[in-house]
């Protein structure tokens, strides 16, 4: 299902304020993640959700996928934080996404602060307890202060 509020990067550098050279990295960023995905073949689209520079950049990718039961769309969240994905049937807006991911990796630092690691996303990041609480901590600031700042740029 295709995403809602998404933008090329250059409407978005100009609607946001924000220089294209200040994109770019995160855009590439999640462009590399979704392509080394086992289930896409190739990235057919790449869109701007919201990219606050220094924080996170959250993307949707229309792919093509290596099987036919994988969606096609598929936002990507990435920044000073572990790089994921969320499926746009759970998200239609970057502000689900977002939530969606605080959600998923609060659930994975919460798992390994318990001693608990099978059964949990796959975080491209060792499962220690010093990640984990420095992933929660990055959490805290994303749902405080970040999360309301791109519902209400979504206004």
């Amino acid at each position: 299902m295709k995403p809602r509020l998404i933008h090329s990067i250059q409407k978005f550098a100009k609607l946001a304020g924000v220089e294209e050279p200040e994109i770019l990295p995160y855009f590439n960023e999640a462009r590399d993640y979704v392509v080394g995905q086992p289930w896409t073949l190739s990235v057919e689209e790449g869109w701007v959700g919201a990219v606050y520079p220094g924080i996170i950049g959250i993307f949707a990718f229309r792919i093509r996928p290596r099987d036919a039961n994988a969606p096609e769309w598929h936002w990507v969240i990435v920044g000073d934080l572990p790089t994921a994905y969320v499926a746009t049937d759970d998200a239609r807006v970057p502000s689900e996404a977002l939530d969606s991911y605080i959600g998923v990796m609060t659930k994975w630092a919460d798992s390994i602060l318990e001693g608990r690691t099978e059964d949990v996303y796959p975080v491209e990041t060792e499962a220690t307890v010093t990640n984990a609480k420095a992933l929660k901590s990055r959490l805290t600031f994303l749902d405080s202060r970040v999360l309301p700042r791109v519902r209400n740029d979504e206004c």
